[in-house]
């Protein structure tokens, strides 16, 4: 059973740490390793821990000490990360500074460093998403980081003063963002920064259960937890908070088992998944098993649709006859990640929405004759 930690909100300046850091001089030309950068910092004590769920928001004055690293003179900051329990994720926002038609912003880069300062991994500006008034790094912390025990945040020195191009749902979207993208508004690269770190536990992990497939079919059906669908009509399920979680692709997911209607004729099968109360929204998936449990097909995220909603159009035809249960699952290596990770949309109202491992569902099947 995973511990319950409460949400904490650290506030932290870099400005503050100023007489303890030995300034570089500007002129100094020697490039430093993100190792050596790391080293001196935790020496320094300039380290700003982050909760294990919480946030925690500081900034770099223009005053912070800066260093030569391999693209230029930048400022930074050294993050200590909590200790790793189970999956997280982690949320890097840069907001933009100033007033008036020009304004700054810190167009952040990481370095992971294990508990010697030795690089295990990084991330790059292209892995940011952009609103109108920040940059947002959306990082998920597994298995594959659990040694990182720094993250080391630099800026492209060499880009400074150079404009910041927007991308991403509010860029696109909105009117303000519309102005950015004429130039009637510039924002350019800056090594000051003001910057808020959020991290929250991914769900599922507790007492997941370890199945396959198909035998996690046959545990919802003799819970009685089947969902039968009419041949036409509509039926609603949901996943409650604190359902069973199946590590199935990857991560801990939520499951529905359909029972589908026996077969007469072509149908459609519609499913629809709607942002609910908790403002998250299930992204389905699922597999078709005949009735030993076989599975004998399956769709993708590559077959959903919408923008307020999701929608996956299945239609059922003579191939598809023998299918009699759909196992409806979610990537629950993406929960807790917003939609737009994976490119699923490119903008609209879902780009910044929490997947979830709850759902608000809606099936429905009409007779489709013109199928073959």
């Amino acid at each position: 059973m995973l511990l319950r930690t409460v949400p904490l909100i650290v506030v932290a300046s870099l400005a503050l740490a100023r007489s303890t850091y030995t300034q570089v001089p500007a002129d100094n030309e020697k490039v430093q390793t993100p190792s050596n950068i790391a080293r001196g910092l935790v020496d320094q004590r300039a380290v700003v821990p982050v909760p294990a769920q919480g946030k925690v928001k500081l900034s770099i004055k223009k005053e912070a000490e800066r260093f030569t690293m391999s693209n230029g003179l930048s400022s930074v900051v050294l993050l200590q990360l909590p200790d790793y329990k189970a999956p997280y994720v982690m949320r890097i926002a840069s907001s933009r500074r100033g007033i008036g038609r020009t304004t700054e912003l810190f167009v952040p880069s990481g370095i992971y460093l294990d508990a010697d300062l030795r690089q295990v991994d990084e991330f790059g500006e292209h892995q940011l998403a952009g609103r109108v008034e920040s940059l947002v790094a959306e990082l998920g912390i597994d298995g594959s980081r659990m040694n990182a025990r720094y993250l080391l945040l630099y800026t492209d020195g060499d880009l400074v003063g150079q404009q910041v191009v927007l991308h991403g749902q509010d860029a696109l979207d909105d009117a303000i963002g519309s102005l950015f993208q004429k130039g009637l508004f510039r924002v350019e690269r800056s090594l000051e920064a003001s910057l808020e770190v959020e991290t929250k536990m991914r769900p599922g992990y507790a007492d997941v259960q370890t199945m396959t497939q198909s035998e996690v079919a046959r545990f919802l059906l003799s819970q009685g937890a089947v969902v039968r669908v009419p041949s036409a009509g509509t039926v609603k399920p949901s996943i409650a908070a604190g359902a069973p979680t199946f590590m199935l692709e990857g991560g801990p997911s939520t499951a529905v088992l359909l029972e589908m209607p026996d077969y007469s004729a072509p149908y459609s099968l519609k499913i629809k998944s709607s942002v609910q109360r908790s403002k998250g929204i299930f992204i389905p998936s699922g597999f078709y098993f005949d009735a030993s449990f076989q599975q004998v097909g399956d769709f993708g995220e590559d077959r959903l649709t919408g923008k307020e909603s999701v929608t996956a159009d299945l239609g059922i035809s003579e191939r598809d006859r023998v299918a009699r249960y759909l196992l409806l699952y979610t990537r629950g290596d993406l929960a807790g990640l917003s939609v737009q990770r994976r490119g699923f949309t490119a903008t609209g109202p879902l780009y910044w929405v929490e997947r979830s491992l709850e759902a608000k569902l809606e099936v429905e099947t009409k007779p489709s004759a013109g199928m073959r």
